[in-house]
């Protein structure tokens, strides 16, 4: 049922945007540091936020001409930031296997530029990340957590703090 739900939003975003298809989708934590789940959708246009409970839109697509470069840790860890004007998105992508698939996620947004014949947006690979929220710049720091911890944002004084495990290569 949920994933009928799923498809039917997709297939309704799709029609409004103008889609031509999906290239790739996670799962992510939200951007007010809180540890509600989200679904982000990756198409050959457009970068789009669900909710993963009812899968309904939560923002307008942003096009991903607006994507100014993207930063990843050398770490396994899941943990990535979109830098999208003042208003980064910042993820922990996880799946069922609990494999590392950030290379997959760059790989595929990079390809599509490339495929769009748009210049493609930086790519920075960095032990600590440095996020821009609501305006404000911000510091991700990464701890360790139990392996069947779920990964947790939390806000701590003006940084942000990861609590998750390392994955394993995919």
């Amino acid at each position: 049922m949920a994933r009928l739900r799923l498809l039917l939003s997709l297939r309704g975003a799709v029609d409004q945007n103008f889609w031509t298809s999906i290239i790739h989708f996670f799962q992510k934590f939200n951007r007010f540091n809180k540890s509600s789940l989200r679904a982000l959708v990756i198409t050959d246009k457009f970068i789009a936020k669900f909710d993963a409970v009812n899968f309904k839109l939560l923002k307008e697509p942003i096009p991903l001409q607006n994507v100014s470069r993207i930063s990843i840790c050398p770490e396994p860890n899941g943990l990535f930031v979109i830098h999208v004007a003042d208003n980064d998105i910042v993820g922990c992508a996880k799946n069922a296997r609990e494999e590392e698939r950030i290379g997959e996620l760059v790989g595929t947004l990079l390809a599509q530029y490339e495929k769009m014949k748009m210049r493609p947006p930086m790519v920075i690979v960095s032990p600590t990340l440095s996020v821009c929220l609501g305006g404000k710049t911000r510091m991700v720091r990464i701890f360790p957590a139990d392996p069947t911890q779920q990964a947790v944002f939390k806000k701590n004084g003006n940084d942000i703090d990861l609590i998750c495990h390392t994955m394993s290569a995919a």
